[in-house]
């Protein structure tokens, strides 16, 4: 029997309620449709709140407007995303979706406390370097401080100490640093008046290798001297750091500081120096025949020093005599601070002779040109400085005088005695700032 719009239960055998009890059954039934919506609105409403409180982020004050404008981004990025999800969803999110919003919140949480740590730590920079403007360097913290505010990040742990030059410790030391007088012999000028010879001398106080363990001494003591060596490295040219690593590999940093600053370490003093006539065995000069043409020149005592990586004794100083071309057939030492080569030249090299060593009887000459390497078949050392024994050139350099205990005396007269030059090597100790 099919049931329609109006049944009412008559002559089936079933009994409906009426009266009272339809009163009830209806109650009940509204009853039980309230309390699911009450639980429903109710599950919403505690959803609602566990939303609310686990998507909380508030903004934080921070400078940098690149950092704000990040802060900004994330939160917008956060609160669209679980929105929406929270609106799809009917409000009830899965433990997963959870755990997601969550991890996102603390890497929210993680940036912000990144912004203000910055923004404080550049803050503090700022302060220090008001307070102590003679230990830390008030323009390149302007700069990083700027630097910051344009990108809002600030990645330093202190502020950046005020580079010192070593010109400002050599003014403190340079009473300390006094040896043995040196003149060294590239720095003698020669001249004549009316055929009488001079040379302009300067003598320092010390020697530049006397002077690195001042110097690296002063880097070590005070980190602002160190930062002053680093800036004046940084200018360099490219080409003369090249320079630098070539003749000290180990540590070209400090051959720099030392090249550019040793002479500021010691007392200097230049002298013209005039030579007198005089007759006899003392007289005030000398004069070469060798080549043809009669060349003055003072002859000299001998002093202590240093050519290449040789470490000559008994050196006279020659003020530059043109001689003749020294052959192929001369078997020649070049010295050179980077290591001596034994050679012999591929062509005639033009050259004066510049001094004499009695210990090793060697003749000291500079190439005037380029000649032939040898090895290389390339031209090579205008400048140079190298090393001939005395009989290798034969007796042409025989009448070259020197002073020998008072006396004028013919390098050719003093015998040929021959020993090993002493050679020190690299005197660079390896050096690092750390």
């Amino acid at each position: 029997m099919a049931f329609t719009n109006s049944f009412n239960g008559k002559n089936t055998g079933i009994v409906l309620p009426s009266g009272a009890g339809v009163q009830r059954s209806q109650e009940n039934m509204n009853n039980l449709i309230l309390s699911a919506e009450k639980l429903k609105a109710d599950t919403y409403k505690k959803n609602e709140e566990e939303f609310l409180k686990a998507s909380n982020v508030d903004p934080v004050f921070v400078l940098a407007n690149s950092a704000r404008e990040t802060q900004s981004k994330l939160l917008d990025t956060f609160n669209t995303t679980w929105g929406k999800k929270m609106r799809d969803k009917g409000g009830q999110l899965t433990t997963d979706d959870k755990v997601e919003m969550a991890k996102q919140k603390d890497y929210i949480l993680m940036q912000q406390a990144k912004m203000q740590q910055d923004m404080e730590q550049a803050q503090l920079h700022n302060k220090m370097t008001m307070q102590n403007p003679n230990r830390w360097d008030a323009e390149e913290q302007q700069n990083r401080y700027n630097e910051y505010i344009k990108t809002g990040t600030y990645d330093h742990t202190e502020p950046p100490i005020k580079p010192l030059s070593l010109t400002d410790a050599a003014m403190k030391n340079i009473n300390k640093v006094a040896t043995k007088e040196y003149a060294p012999e590239d720095e003698r000028k020669s001249y004549s008046v009316n055929g009488v010879p001079y040379y302009k001398q300067t003598t320092y106080s010390a020697r530049k290798e006397d002077v690195i363990p001042y110097i690296k001494s002063a880097i070590a003591d005070n980190d602002q001297y160190g930062a002053g060596v680093l800036k004046e490295w940084n200018e360099l040219p490219a080409q003369e750091k090249e320079s630098y690593h070539t003749k000290n590999p180990s540590n070209p940093i400090l051959e720099m500081a030392v090249d550019k600053h040793w002479k500021e370490w010691v007392k200097s003093e230049e002298k013209d120096v005039k030579n007198s006539q005089g007759t006899g065995n003392k007289a005030g000069f000398s004069v070469f025949k060798g080549t043809g043409k009669d060349v003055t020149y003072t002859p000299t005592s001998a002093r202590a020093v240093k050519l290449g990586t040789t470490d000559y004794s008994s050196f006279h100083d020659i003020p530059n005599i043109p001689v003749d071309d020294v052959t192929p057939q001369d078997k020649i030492r070049v010295l050179s601070p980077d290591g001596e080569e034994e050679m012999q030249p591929a062509s005639n090299i033009p050259a004066d002779l510049v001094g004499y060593d009695e210990n090793t009887d060697e003749l000291i000459f500079t190439a005037k040109s380029n000649f032939i390497d040898p090895t290389s078949r390339r031209p090579k050392g205008a400048g140079m400085r190298f090393a001939l024994k005395r009989t290798e050139a034969g007796a042409k350099y025989d009448n070259i005088e020197i002073v020998k205990d008072g006396n004028k005396v013919k390098i050719g007269s003093l015998g040929s005695s021959t020993p090993t030059p002493s050679t020190s090597g690299d005197t660079w100790d390896k050096y690092k700032r750390k």
